[in-house]
């Protein structure tokens, strides 16, 4: 789904993509197990620290805690007041996202130059491996 939200965790859920757009969408505590509430939690785990146990499956304790603690960090204040509520919407979803796509791009693995190999076929200049492009002489 195209949304607002691009990081490879949060990209596909619609409800997640609909919660960074409208605050109808919203999550909450007291939510069952869900796909949304388990990306959420495992966001919180890899930007944030947050200790959700495994076992906590429903936006429970541990995760009203985490996103209370997030939100204050981040000073993601209930829209018009200076007060933090426990509710992932717009600003926090779109929040993790952000910080998602940065924990993703660290853990990419750097790609490896290619080995420059010279041909024996073919002398090469030795000037032409301190540009790493590989310089053919002609043979007559």
């Amino acid at each position: 789904m195209a949304g607002p939200l691009g990081s490879e965790l949060l990209r596909d859920n619609d409800r997640l993509q609909k919660c960074a757009e409208l605050d109808q969408f919203h999550v909450q505590p007291g939510e069952p197990a869900s796909e949304h509430v388990r990306l959420i939690q495992e966001a919180l785990r890899k930007v944030h620290g947050a200790e959700i146990p495994a076992s906590e499956r429903d936006y429970g304790d541990s995760t009203t805690k985490a996103v209370v603690d997030f939100k204050t960090k981040h000073r993601l204040f209930t829209r018009g007041t200076q007060q933090i509520d426990p509710i992932v919407g717009t600003g926090t979803s779109r929040k993790l996202d952000e910080l998602m796509k940065q924990v993703e791009a660290r853990e990419k693995p750097t790609p490896k130059p290619p080995k420059i190999v010279p041909d024996s076929r073919s002398p090469v200049r030795a000037s032409s491996l301190a540009t790493g492009r590989t310089i053919r002489r002609p043979t007559i």
